[in-house]
């Protein structure tokens, strides 16, 4: 739940309906260099027969005064049909959206706009290598991203070499009740290859807010404004016969707990 460091838990039924399970125990703390709030989940199973996973997440700490969000990995493992935390580790760079993918991980800076680093763990230490970074910069004029890219999934084989990369756009302007918005957010996709280089992007995205208007009408944004439009994934999954689910996470409203 955006802010409020409520990690929701569910779980899909064989009928197609959803239960919630116990919320992600993470510590929490407000004194200086504490983590404040975790959030941005993303999704790797590391071993599915096993039950092991593991999250990519934002950790915000209090630093000197400010909220600053670090890159954090989170593994975990599914005891009596819940997710418990095993351990965590939360890095010093400063930036958000970390996506594990196997041996390395991608997240975007804290300072950057465009650009998504690659990332390996050289070593027990708190601090991640760049082996390479994902230039968004020539794609700054898109409309659905000209204000920033996020990550939000790990890449899928798609053949020849290619794979298609899902990504979160973010841009401002009129939103879909008229109102000015400072961060609208959809998912599209670059197609990227073996080497981590941007071969195309998606002209429009693929999935916007209004997309979910039907199910899920406006409401309230975050304090009672409404000065987000918000939607991205927290990983996907990819069925037997082929077909891909992308579950998604739709900014309805801010709910009291």
């Amino acid at each position: 739940v955006p802010d409020t460091n409520v990690l929701v838990l569910a779980r899909k039924k064989k009928d197609g309906e959803f239960e919630r399970l116990p919320d992600l125990d993470l510590p929490v703390g407000i004194g200086e260099g504490e983590v404040f709030n975790w959030e941005d989940p993303r999704v790797w199973l590391v071993n599915p027969a096993e039950g092991k996973a593991l999250l990519g997440m934002t950790a915000v700490k209090r630093e000197q005064g400010k909220f600053v969000p670090h890159p954090a990995i989170v593994e975990a493992s599914i005891v009596d049909g819940n997710l418990r935390v095993d351990q965590f580790t939360v890095f010093d760079e400063v930036g958000k959206n970390i996506v594990p993918l196997g041996d390395k991980f991608l997240y975007r800076p804290e300072d950057e706009s465009h650009s998504l680093h690659l990332l390996v763990k050289p070593s027990d230490e708190k601090k991640l290598l760049v082996i390479k970074e994902v230039d968004f910069k020539n794609y700054d004029q898109v409309e659905w991203m000209r204000r920033k890219v996020g990550t939000v999934a790990r890449p899928i084989e798609i053949g020849n070499g290619l794979r298609l990369l899902p990504i979160h756009g973010v841009r401002d302007g009129k939103g879909i009740d008229g109102d000015y918005k400072k961060n609208i957010y959809a998912i599209g996709f670059a197609i990227i290859d073996n080497d981590w280089d941007i071969l195309a992007i998606s002209a429009a995205p693929m999935w916007g807010r209004e997309d979910f208007l039907t199910n899920l009408p406006l409401g309230e944004g975050l304090h009672g404004d409404k000065e987000k439009e918000v939607v991205y994934l927290c990983g996907l999954k990819e069925r037997k016969d082929g077909v891909i689910e992308f579950p998604q996470n739709v900014w309805y409203r801010i709910i009291e707990f």
